[in-house]
């Protein structure tokens, strides 16, 4: 996360089983938040705060921020595409994690 509101890179792949780790470089508090139509059938969902759904993540707000400093890490288990924002910078804030089968 940068201060200029991007998850840089925008775009990352890894393979099934890794691990992706998102830090707060900001000024200011961001969620890592996965559409809930973005990730494949079979995935977990994920967001930072722990919720069990995106509208309880977008309810919470701010709660499960990501503070100034803060990690989130996810594991990826499921081969796939997962587009995720951040809930109060949605607008220009969204990125997605590839998960190949290798």
């Amino acid at each position: 996360m940068t201060p200029d509101n991007a998850f840089e890179p925008a775009t990352v792949t890894i393979g099934v089983g890794e691990r992706v780790g998102w830090i707060n470089d900001s000024e200011w508090g961001h969620t890592v938040t996965a559409y809930e139509d973005g990730i494949p059938d079979e995935a977990a969902f994920f967001t930072t705060g722990e919720y069990d759904t995106e509208r309880a993540a977008r309810d919470a707000w701010p709660d499960g921020d990501l503070e100034v400093g803060e990690t989130y890490e996810h594991t990826f288990e499921v081969a796939g595409e997962y587009d995720y924002f951040c809930v109060p910078h949605e607008d220009e804030m969204v990125g997605t994690v590839i998960v190949k089968d290798e």
